[in-house]
């Protein structure tokens, strides 16, 4: 029922994780590296070590939100895994909330659930691979 606001809560605890993932990074003497940058950095920029904290600004969220896309393709939000665990739970495969057994309409947001399959023409749930009534493996669209 939280959705978007769980999807919010983890990119922002990601992106804050950052600093503390680079700060243990440093702990483990991967440092020497970070000091190498920041010394090229800063030459670069004259000496303006401001103008570090502007780069830094806007490198860290670069580089946060590349890890959270990252995370959206394979792991975390990837919508086939997502869709399967949804449809075992018995939830909508768009919202996530509780569906009654069989419901073709989610009644929270109107998503249909089901595409017929190209190879016996029967319903089967919407994102996931195969067909649940013949196994035919599902084109997607």
């Amino acid at each position: 029922g939280y959705g978007l606001v769980s999807l919010i809560s983890w990119h922002l605890l990601v992106i804050f994780v950052i600093p503390l993932v680079i700060k243990v990074l440093e702990f483990l003497q991967v440092g020497v590296v970070f000091k190498f940058l920041v010394d090229i950095i800063s030459s670069l920029l004259g000496g303006l070590l401001f103008l570090v904290s502007y780069v830094y600004i806007v490198v860290i969220p670069l580089f946060g939100f590349a890890i959270i896309k990252l995370l959206q393709r394979n792991v975390v939000f990837n919508s086939k895994i997502q869709a399967g665990k949804r449809v075992q739970n018995s939830q909508c495969i768009n919202c996530g909330r509780n569906l009654k057994f069989r419901e073709a309409h989610c009644p929270h947001c109107g998503y249909y659930q089901y595409v017929e399959c190209h190879h016996c023409h029967n319903l089967t749930y919407k994102k996931l691979p195969y067909c649940y009534h013949c196994g035919t493996e599902q084109i997607s669209l």
